[in-house]
């Protein structure tokens, strides 16, 4: 393994260690994480785009139009891998918008010491000169509960809510302003004393203790709610986060769930 430099710029990779698995494979891992022999075993679970091969004990988690995650069994235990297969040469073309973009905002909301689960490396799959897949390895957080699954639960959706507070107000007071930090984005541990945020592909960093940040993840909380849930959220729920005097914060909560601002316009929002 040798160290190198990427020129791809983020603060969390200046002392990456860097190693190429095979042909057309670029691997970024993160000091004190995961040995390069432990990652070549992880990529060897993946096919030639990215998509998970039939292999003892991987565990798909989640599987979309763009994405995949899926559990891989290491030496000490199982990672976590999110793979974004890119099928389209537009996306080769793209490819830093997926993958590397999720694992930078992934670091850096770390960094600024919001709770996620630990980051342990970055790849990238070429063919043809193009990048065709990437992707991001980081902590399994096995055992822990997001908020979709507890909202379900016979508790409901008031509890559920209830735990997403403390996560809320950490991305405000270390300035991550989350673009999709709704329920199954946020996990608990098993006791419930501990959070981690997850799924950082679309995040901003404003600053710390922005005065609109709160408002603006209460409503996306709410919005993301199944609409049965949203009145009993908005009466009960969003007055316990408010910072202060929770009657203005909800009107302007109900003004946001009003507007539904689209994913970039969230990117670039300050105020209302």
């Amino acid at each position: 393994m040798t160290i190198k430099y990427p020129r791809i710029g983020a603060g969390c990779l200046v002392d990456a260690l860097y190693f190429s698995s095979s042909e057309g494979t670029d691997v970024y891992l993160l000091p004190g994480g995961m040995s390069s022999a432990e990652a070549a075993h992880v990529l060897s679970t993946l096919g030639s785009v990215g998509r998970p091969a039939a292999g003892p004990g991987v565990v798909v988690l989640k599987e979309a139009r763009q994405r995949f995650v899926v559990r891989v069994p290491v030496p000490y235990g199982s990672v976590v891998v999110k793979v974004f297969p890119l099928a389209s040469p537009l996306s080769w073309l793209r490819w830093r918008k997926y993958a590397w973009t999720e694992f930078r905002n992934h670091c850096r909301a770390r960094d600024l010491g919001c709770p996620v689960p630990r980051p342990l490396g970055f790849f990238l799959l070429r063919r043809w000169g193009f990048v065709v897949s990437t992707g991001l390895i980081m902590e399994d957080l096995r055992g822990w509960d997001d908020l979709r699954q507890l909202y379900f639960s016979p508790r409901g959706p008031l509890f559920a809510a209830g735990l997403a507070v403390a996560p809320l107000r950490k991305l405000v007071s270390t300035g991550c302003f989350h673009v999709d930090a709704r329920d199954e984005n946020i996990l608990v541990s098993p006791d419930r004393s501990r959070f981690a945020i997850i799924d950082w592909q679309y995040a901003s960093f404003p600053g710390a203790d922005q005065p609109w940040a709160l408002e603006h993840l209460a409503a996306y909380y709410v919005r993301k709610s199944e609409a049965k849930a949203q009145t009993l959220l908005l009466d009960r729920w969003v007055p316990r986060l408010a910072p202060a005097e929770p009657g203005p914060f909800v009107e302007r909560v109900k003004s946001l769930l009003a507007a539904r601002p689209s994913t970039r316009a969230r990117l670039a929002v300050r105020s209302v």
